[in-house]
């Protein structure tokens, strides 16, 4: 059986912990959250956190993973095509959900 491996074509960092993601021979970009999975990694994916090292993603691995850095600040390909996506919303509901989710957040603290 043979399967197809998940390659990036490009990321974009459209929102604070959010990336769309466009994938190879795929039309549609998938926008994906990492809030949850940055939250799951504790110290290792801290520096996530800033803005400024979030803005730095990049394809790496000839589009096998997204990376920040020069060390294993990175996130797979398979990794990112499991988490959930907004791929149907449009520009306008997209921020309605994240204004939504900040305030739950804010919320809870």
């Amino acid at each position: 059986m043979s399967e197809t491996l998940l390659r990036i074509e490009s990321v974009a960092v459209p929102d604070r912990m959010t990336l769309r993601i466009r994938w190879r021979g795929v039309r549609a970009a998938d926008v994906v959250d990492l809030t949850g999975w940055i939250a799951t990694g504790r110290d290792v994916l801290t520096p996530l956190l800033d803005p400024a090292v979030f803005a730095r993603a990049r394809v790496e691995n000839y589009g096998a993973a997204v990376a920040w850095d020069d060390r294993d600040l990175s996130i797979d390909a398979y990794q990112l095509k499991q988490l959930p996506t907004n791929r149907s919303l449009s520009g306008r509901a997209m921020r309605a959900v994240g204004k939504s989710e900040r305030s739950f957040r804010d919320g809870l603290r």
